[in-house]
């Protein structure tokens, strides 16, 4: 079956064709990254800034690969772009639009720019987070019984894909889904049931007897990833620091 996603392609480091052009690009199962460069008129080895509104993460900037990618069969880690498929990368972030900036000469101004400026909002928003928690001592506590909780899971991920992924990484993989079945988390995780279930109810998420899922609202998501930064980018704990 064939869709179509919206693409945004900005030449913004082409001064012959500095305006923003839109397409719209048809795609199948098979369609990837490198089929979307060729349809706008790019090499394969054209890098490209995708840009996309993430729902974990806020504005995220992709350059050489995606850190995740939600597979039907398994998390794709660090993936280069060229071979993402398009219908995996629309599966996994839940929209229907693609932002593409060029890269001439590595990476621009314009993009470093904005990554500094979306960075400085981030750890301004964290270090508020921590000054009004500065009396909570359960909350240290809470992040240490996080990933102490899950070391087995972080493990068997690692020893699966053999990539040098951080738990934060995975953490995310988790969290920009709204929705999981034991049996998907399972085999994408390659972590057995009563791991799933202690792994997603940490996270937040909570089980829908009707439906047969564990779900996370948008409210426990925002509480989530605020503490997985905080540890991630405040605390700058070692894995070994917090698991041992």
């Amino acid at each position: 079956m064939e869709h179509i996603i919206k693409i945004k392609y900005n030449h913004l480091y082409n001064l012959e064709k500095s305006e923003i052009e839109e397409y719209r690009f048809p795609y199948d199962n098979n369609k990837t990254f490198k089929d979307l460069k060729e349809f706008i008129g790019l090499n394969d080895d054209d890098m490209i800034c995708i840009t996309v509104l993430n729902k974990v993460e806020g504005v995220k900037y992709y350059f050489e690969t995606f850190d995740y990618i939600v597979g039907d069969e398994e998390i794709i880690w660090k993936e280069p772009i060229n071979n993402v498929l398009i219908d995996d990368f629309v599966k996994t972030f839940g929209i229907d639009y693609i932002n593409v900036e060029n890269i001439i000469g590595g990476v621009g101004g314009g993009s470093l720019f904005d990554v500094a400026k979306i960075t400085f909002q981030v750890v301004e928003e964290i270090l508020k987070e921590l000054w009004k928690r500065r009396e909570e001592i359960s909350y240290i506590y809470t992040l240490y019984e996080i990933f102490n909780n899950i070391k087995d899971f972080i493990q068997n991920v690692t020893q699966k894909n053999g990539k040098d992924i951080s738990a934060q990484e995975y953490f995310y993989a988790i969290l920009i889904q709204d929705d999981w079945s034991i049996d998907d988390f399972c085999k994408r995780f390659n972590c057995n049931s009563k791991q799933a279930s202690e792994v997603l109810e940490l996270l937040g998420y909570r089980f829908n007897k009707s439906k047969n899922l564990y779900h996370l609202t948008s409210k426990a998501r925002l509480s989530t990833v605020k503490l997985i930064n905080a540890v991630s980018n405040n605390f700058n704990y070692e894995e070994n620091d917090i698991v041992e």
